[in-house]
């Protein structure tokens, strides 16, 4: 639960942040003179970053219970050694 909540939090500080940098940038600056094809590598690079992360997540989640098992089932071996 308490990674759950630290997702969360910080999923919402960096969207959050993100776009109000996006907002204040588009206001009050003017971008005519930026070149297009810098706005397609933004974002394409952005559009990456969102397919990746879940991907990303999901391994080391993955990784983290395999570890997870091993050290339990090393911790069950011990037990059974020091009993017998």
């Amino acid at each position: 639960m308490l990674m759950l909540a630290g997702l969360v939090t910080d999923i919402v500080a960096v969207y959050t942040g993100v776009r109000q940098v996006a907002f204040i940038v588009h206001t009050f600056m003017d971008l005519s003179h930026v070149d297009y094809r810098h706005f397609i590598w933004i974002f394409f690079f952005g559009m990456a970053n969102s397919m990746m992360n879940p991907i990303i997540y999901g391994a080391c989640l993955f990784c983290r219970s395999k570890k997870h098992e091993q050290r339990r089932y090393e911790r069950e071996i011990r037990k059974l050694r020091s009993i017998g």
